[in-house]
């Protein structure tokens, strides 16, 4: 299966459809629940850059925004 959605990804390799290469964040939670098991945790797929630009003085929402997306990403 090819496909441009890790969402759907994910399904199928929850359905026992096969082997996906899903980002950590995607796949961490059917990890914790058992729902997936990792089958070659020493392999990893593409390293992509994400840059978050903003203001000097963002906001509290913004903030918040920002410390989330930095909490939930692998650093």
């Amino acid at each position: 299966m090819v496909a441009n959605d890790g969402r759907a990804l994910l399904a199928a390799a929850q359905r026992g459809l096969g082997i996906a290469m899903l980002p950590e964040v995607l796949a961490r939670d059917s990890i914790d629940t058992g729902r997936l098991i990792r089958v070659l945790p020493n392999t990893h797929g593409p390293v992509r850059e994400l840059r978050l630009l903003f203001a000097r003085d963002p906001g509290q929402r913004l903030r918040a925004l920002i410390d989330f997306i930095v909490s939930a990403l692998p650093i």
